[in-house]
C-alpha cells in the first residue's frame, strides 16, 4: 500500500528529523508504504538511494523506546538484528536498515532442520554474547502486568491464574538474560536467498519487550507461537542447549519451556482481552490456555 499523501509524508519527516536526518534528506522520500496493520506503527520508506524501516512504537504501560533502540542496537552489533541508523527520543522513533531478501518466519519453517538449528543459535547468542540490556523483567511480572481489567473480570481467566502461578513457582532459577520477549513468526525474519554453507541468516525485530529474564521465555514464546509437535519442541530446546554450551552458558529443560509455554498462553489470552481482540481469536487463545494449564 502506498501511503505517500501529503499528511503522511509531513509526518515522515518529521520523524525523521528526529531520528538525526537532516531535512534535505528528509525532503528526498520517494513512497512510504505500511507495513503494520495495528498497534505499532511501520513503514517501508525510499529515500531515493536507500530503502528504510521507520518504526514509531505505540504507547503502552512499561514500554520505554529509550530501551528498545539501546537493546536492538546492542543486538545489531552481532548481526542479530537489523542495523539501528537512528533514533528520536521526542516520538520514539527508530529507524533501521531494510534487509532486501528477508522473510517473515513460518510455524512451517521449524520443520526445516536448517532455519531451526540456525534460530536456536540465534536466541542463544542473543542470551550470552550481548552487553546487559535495559530493564530486567521476570516471567511473574511479565503475567502481573498482563493480568488487569477487563481480562481479570472473565470467568474463564480467572480460574487460570492460580495455575499459571503454581507453574511459575516450580521453574527452576537460572541466571537471568537477555531476552527479546516477542519471537513470535511475524518478528523473526529469515534468509534462504544467500545461505553459505548450509547456514541461513535470522535476524529479529520489533524489540519493544526486550528485556532481562529467564532464558526459557524466548523458547516458550517461539514454539507457542509455531504450535510446534513434541518431536520438534524437544529437539530445538536440545539444538538451543547444544549452542549454549558453545556460549558457556546454562541450558534449560524441557519441563520450563512447557511450563512458560503455559503462563504464554494465558497472557496472550489476556492480553487479546485488554486490546479487544476479535471474539474468535479470543476464544481460541482462552481454549489454548486451558489447553496448557489444567
Amino acid at each position: 500500500m502506498n501511503d505517500g499523501n501529503a499528511a503522511i509524508t509531513a509526518s515522515m519527516t518529521a520523524w525523521l528529523v528526529d531520528a538525526g536526518f537532516d531535512r534535505q534528506a528528509s525532503s528526498s522520500i520517494r513512497s512510504i508504504h505500511s507495513l503494520s496493520a495495528t498497534g505499532n506503527r511501520v513503514y517501508q520508506v525510499d529515500l531515493g538511494d536507500c530503502w528504510r524501516v521507520v518504526r514509531i512504537p505505540a504507547r503502552r504501560r512499561f514500554i520505554k523506546p529509550a530501551a528498545e533502540y539501546a537493546n536492538q542496537n546492542h543486538a545489531a552489533k552481532i548481526h542479530l538484528a537489523p542495523g539501528v541508523i537512528g533514533y528520536g527520543a521526542s516520538y520514539g522513533v527508530i529507524v533501521c536498515e531494510w534487509l532486501k531478501g528477508y522473510r517473515s518466519m513460518t510455524p512451517m519453517d521449524v520443520q526445516d532442520d536448517r532455519i531451526r538449528k540456525r534460530l536456536a543459535v540465534t536466541l542463544a547468542t542473543l542470551h550470552h554474547q550481548t552487553p546487559p540490556f535495559a530493564n530486567h523483567i521476570d516471567p511473574a511480572q511479565a503475567l502481573e502486568w498482563n493480568l488487569i481489567k477487563p481480562a481479570t473480570d472473565d470467568s474463564r481467566i480467572k480460574p487460570l491464574i492460580g495455575m499459571a502461578i503454581e507453574r511459575l513457582e516450580d521453574i527452576d532459577p537460572l541466571q537471568p538474560v537477555n531476552c527479546h520477549g516477542d519471537p513470535v513468526c511475524g518478528n523473526i525474519l529469515i534468509d534462504t536467498t544467500s545461505a553459505m554453507n548450509g547456514m541461513i541468516d535470522c535476524r529479529l525485530i520489533d524489540w519493544e519487550y526486550s528485556h532481562i529474564s529467564h532464558p526459557a521465555i524466548d523458547l516458550a514464546i517461539v514454539l507457542e507461537d509455531i504450535g510446534a509437535d513434541k518431536s520438534s519442541r524437544h529437539q530445538f530446546v536440545s539444538d538451543y542447549n547444544r549452542q549454549v554450551k558453545t556460549c558457556g552458558g546454562q541450558g534449560v529443560s524441557i519441563n520450563d519451556v512447557s511450563r512458560l509455554r503455559a503462563v504464554t498462553a494465558l497472557i496472550s489470552a489476556a492480553f487479546a482481552i485488554n486490546h479487544n481482540a476479535c471474539p474468535g481469536d479470543v476464544e481460541r487463545l482462552i481454549e489454548t490456555a486451558e489447553q496448557r494449564l489444567i
